[in-house]
């Protein structure tokens, strides 16, 4: 698929091809420099409304999370914001809805956040496994109750690693 206008870089992300439009962009930072050329010179139409529209929901949570430049998310971090109010220039709050913008924003900050602090994937959800930090009886529970063998193995290596003798395999 061809296209007459593309933004960014193509090493930057995924390539996004913009239904109903000749607009592609690469990255969250081409995203963002699509939405400013398309949108600034405005001309109240209804096919303008409806590619603008397209334009904005071509986004998704995972190009942001693929972005590691931090000025391309401090941008679209600004446009999001700025599309929370009634008379944003743009016109992204009232095209894609509050609550998915909102739910952008919160991951283009989070994803600010991650980089800033040397991280480079998102977090894995739900609380840590760590055997050194079960209690020997209720290790000896889980070992004999669990129905995953792959956490009993685990279980059993640090039993022996405790005990300095090897469990028996049921």
């Amino acid at each position: 698929m061809t296209s007459d206008r593309l933004y960014g870089n193509p090493g930057d992300g995924r390539t996004v091809y913009v239904k109903g439009t000749n607009i592609a962009w690469h990255g969250l930072g081409g995203y963002v420099a699509a939405v400013a050329a398309e949108v600034c010179p405005w001309i109240a139409s209804s096919a303008r409304y409806e590619r603008n529209r397209q334009l904005y929901e071509s986004v998704q949570s995972d190009d942001i999370l693929s972005c590691y430049d931090p000025r391309a998310l401090a941008d679209a971090e600004r446009l999001f914001d700025h599309g929370r109010w009634k008379r944003s220039p743009s016109g992204i709050g009232s095209a894609i809805g509050r609550e998915r913008l909102g739910a952008l924003l919160v991951e283009v900050r989070n994803q600010s956040t991650r980089l800033s602090q040397g991280r480079y994937r998102k977090g894995v959800k739900g609380a840590r496994f760590d055997p050194r930090l079960i209690p020997t009886d209720r290790l000896l529970s889980l070992i004999q109750s669990h129905a995953d063998m792959r956490i009993v193995e685990r279980l059993r290596d640090e039993l022996e690693r405790r005990t300095g003798c090897e469990t028996p395999s049921h």
